[in-house]
């Protein structure tokens, strides 16, 4: 027998302190596998921690749940269930379709020509957050009052985030309820947040997760959802003609075709004519 003994190049470090705030979740992989887990109606059974009462958002079959997740809040913890669900089939209603622009002075364009007002949760509450961190900046480390500032701060954040999920999950929930062809730019928000003087207010406006719930719900409900090239939407005419315009320019005017309308509401439009042009 041949023993071969490899050696590693890097060297452990100094055990890390591990802080209480470091990790604010834990899941359960195989719920399934524990036959107890919803044994008891109204209840959920969590290895190592018992049997925990449970208020379920919504119905859910518990031979189809996949994962379980725990997460601490500020004001509590909370369990995520992953439930596996069919695709539901296509829509049989009549075709109905509508592009969406998003943007940051209206979070919103369609193209049945209405708009979304951007609620800017963040900008509102910037004036209480700043004032709520410089208290807990002046407050002496490792002291009860400032676990009670840390707290503060936490629950201000926390509240931002909520209302702004709050916000994306109606608006989200009355487009796919209301049309059967959702059509988005396909934005890379990840590269858009490189720039400084525009992140905060595109974190604000939460453009990734209102394209994530757009994409979810359309296909719970049979619905399409399409997301198209997002290059010249925005300099581009529905006749086809070339309208360069700067971000300061809100009107579109074109020479071609005589066309004068809000460049926001014209790019909603070349989006759903870019997602008609695709392949169902």
């Amino acid at each position: 027998m041949m023993r071969i003994s490899v050696s590693s190049a890097v060297k452990p470090g100094t055990p890390r302190y591990k802080s209480v705030d470091r990790y604010v979740s834990f899941t359960y992989p195989q719920p399934g596998a524990v036959e107890k887990t919803f044994a008891k109606p109204g209840y959920v059974y969590l290895s190592k921690i018992g049997v925990v009462n449970m208020n379920a958002h919504r119905p859910f079959d518990p031979a189809n749940v996949t994962q379980i997740n725990v997460k601490r809040y500020v004001d509590g913890w909370m369990i995520n269930i992953s439930v596996k669900v069919p695709d539901a089939e296509a829509a049989q209603t009549a075709e109905s379709a509508v592009g969406i622009d998003v943007g940051l002075n209206t979070f919103a364009a369609l193209s049945d020509e209405t708009k979304v007002d951007n609620p800017r949760y963040l900008r509102k509450a910037e004036k209480q957050l700043k004032r709520k961190h410089r208290q807990l900046s002046r407050k002496q480390p490792a002291s009860h009052n400032r676990k009670k500032a840390k707290r503060k701060v936490a629950k201000a954040h926390q509240k931002v985030a909520r209302q702004r999920k709050d916000f994306l999950h109606k608006q989200s929930h009355r487009i796919v309820r209301d049309y059967n062809l959702i059509a988005v730019e396909e934005l890379k928000v990840r590269n858009m947040v490189r720039n400084r003087r525009l992140a905060k207010s595109i974190s604000d406006a939460g453009w990734s997760r209102f394209i994530t719930y757009l994409s979810y719900k359309a296909k719970r409900q049979g619905k399409r959802f399409a997301q198209v090239p997002a290059h010249g939407t925005s300099q581009t005419c529905l006749c086809g003609a070339s309208v360069p315009k700067t971000l300061s320019i809100r009107i579109h005017e074109c020479e071609s075709c005589g066309r004068i309308q809000d460049r926001d509401i014209v790019s909603a439009k070349i989006i759903l004519q870019r997602a008609l042009n695709i392949p169902a």
